[in-house]
């Protein structure tokens, strides 16, 4: 029983590879072009994927720019502003320190013109203590010395 059994197996076996080696006559170039087909779409999809992969990264690199750009102008525009504030607070610093310098200014000539009178007054003062003191050499110079005299006037012109 076991020689049918193999027999029988073999012949199946054998029918197997004689379908087999039919089908490979039969089925060749179909079947290779079945291959081709099965790895050009295995090669489209893997193209496609990388594509929408490039595009994934080429949608991220515009939205950065976009986001940079929006943000530059934001920059931009605080920074202009601030330069705006800047010069306005400049202005009127230097508007103010003008207004002091006149200030300033004005008082120090009052303090030069009362320095020329509080001069001029005691250029005065002095030519008016020159004077008394030259009438009171002059008086010195005239004083009768003797005592209970009764003409007793100054003398004059020595």
């Amino acid at each position: 029983m076991s020689a049918e059994v193999i027999t029988i197996l073999s012949a199946l076996g054998g029918f197997e590879l004689i379908k087999w080696a039919v089908d490979m006559l039969v089925n060749r170039k179909h079947k290779k072009k079945v291959l081709q087909l099965e790895e050009s779409k295995k090669e489209l999809e893997i193209l496609k994927e990388t594509e929408a992969i490039k595009e994934e990264k080429v949608e991220r690199i515009e939205r950065h720019k976009e986001e940079q750009i929006e943000q530059v102008e934001r920059l931009i525009s605080l920074y202009e502003k601030e330069l705006t504030r800047l010069r306005e607070s400049n202005e009127k610093d230097l508007q103010r320190l003008r207004e002091c310098n006149e200030k300033k200014e004005l008082k120090i000539e009052n303090l030069y013109k009362m320095l020329r009178v509080e001069q001029s007054e005691r250029h005065t003062a002095e030519l008016e203590v020159k004077s008394k003191e030259k009438e009171l050499a002059e008086a010195v110079l005239r004083k009768c010395n003797v005592r209970g005299c009764t003409q007793r006037t100054p003398p004059s012109e020595f």
